[in-house]
């Protein structure tokens, strides 16, 4: 009878101890206890582009924007990590390899989102240009027109559908290359958009 009782006892205590243990890997999944995991998350984002907050008196027209990017000269300002999502997530020591862009009229801090449209634009040029073998480090942005300083220069509206933009962009290139000739400015703003040759000739398509 003893024995018994103390079989029961011993399954009570077990039962218990498995009681406990399922609580507490229950008890875990609370958001409040995955903080650190989203934390880490974050921390793992890798940056699409890198924002700058530009310390420079900013410019008024389009002709100002592609003088600076025109200029070998870098901008100056903080700089911000952006993921695929247009988010800020955290501040950036160096470039990398990613594009750099700079928003001529506001400014944003970590934990702000910038447009997706203006993320999507940039993060799909940049990936075509790349394939399209051109450097570009650096995207002006004013208003609602993409400065990509190149060379060549190239101006796109990232309000307007950038496929299209970056299809007119491939022939151009492909025709330039036919011709010889070296490109100076794109911008794909138009239907027929306007070519600059480097030899200060201007043309429409």
């Amino acid at each position: 009878m003893a024995k018994a009782g103390r079989k029961g006892i011993s399954q009570i205590i077990l039962l218990l101890f498995i009681f406990i243990f399922l609580s507490l890997i229950l008890i875990s999944q609370l958001p409040i206890f995955k903080t650190n995991q989203v934390e880490v998350s974050v921390k793992k984002s890798q940056p699409a582009i890198i924002l700058q907050n530009p310390e420079i008196v900013q410019p008024t027209t389009l002709d100002q924007v592609i003088l600076l990017a025109s200029s070998s000269a870098s901008a100056s300002g903080d700089l911000l990590a952006v993921d695929q999502k247009g988010v800020v997530f955290e501040k950036a020591d160096q470039l990398a390899d990613q594009l750099k862009l700079i928003l001529l009229d506001q400014k944003f801090s970590v934990g702000q989102n910038l447009p997706a449209s203006l993320v999507s634009a940039v993060v799909k040029m940049k990936d075509k240009l790349k394939d399209f073998q051109i450097t570009v480090n650096t995207s002006w942005v004013f208003t609602n027109i993409l400065v990509l300083n190149g060379p060549p220069i190239i101006i796109a509206d990232f309000n307007k559908n950038v496929d299209i933009q970056l299809t007119a962009l491939q022939l151009i290139l492909q025709k330039a290359k036919i011709d010889n000739k070296e490109l100076k400015l794109i911008d794909l703003r138009f239907e027929n958009p306007v070519i600059k040759y480097a030899t200060d000739q201007k043309k429409e398509i």
